[in-house]
């Protein structure tokens, strides 16, 4: 369903979905930035529980970009304590890191950091 706006963010000029180009988290236009994803393997002892799980969105918190975990067909952002936590998350499950913004990379390469180890 067409509307009267559009949207070069998201559709071409004709109101088709068109791909965008793939450039490694940099930004393809001015203030347009591309999702940079990572899946990993949680290697924590803990999984993602009380003490690590605190210190995963401490850490997600240090970064400017929008940053999501997520586990099966669940979405959390990965700056909120109650979202990771209700993910559930243990030892030996697949999660993917997504971020958006200008230092997107940096984030999701640290939390996947504190995924491999126990930090307390």
């Amino acid at each position: 369903m067409k509307t009267g706006r559009k949207s070069v963010d998201f559709f071409g000029e004709n109101g088709y979905d068109i791909p965008r180009p793939v450039v490694p988290n940099r930004v393809c236009r001015k203030g347009v930035y591309i999702m940079f994803n990572k899946e990993v393997v949680v290697r924590c002892e803990s999984g993602l529980h009380n003490k690590q799980a605190t210190y995963f969105v401490q850490k997600a918190n240090e970064f400017e970009c929008s940053v999501w975990l997520e586990s099966g067909n669940r979405k959390m952002n990965a700056k909120s304590l109650l979202g990771i936590m209700s993910l559930g998350i243990i030892t030996g499950s697949k999660v993917t890191l997504s971020a958006v913004g200008p230092d997107a990379e940096a984030a999701v390469n640290a939390l996947d950091t504190l995924l491999q180890r126990d930090v307390y």
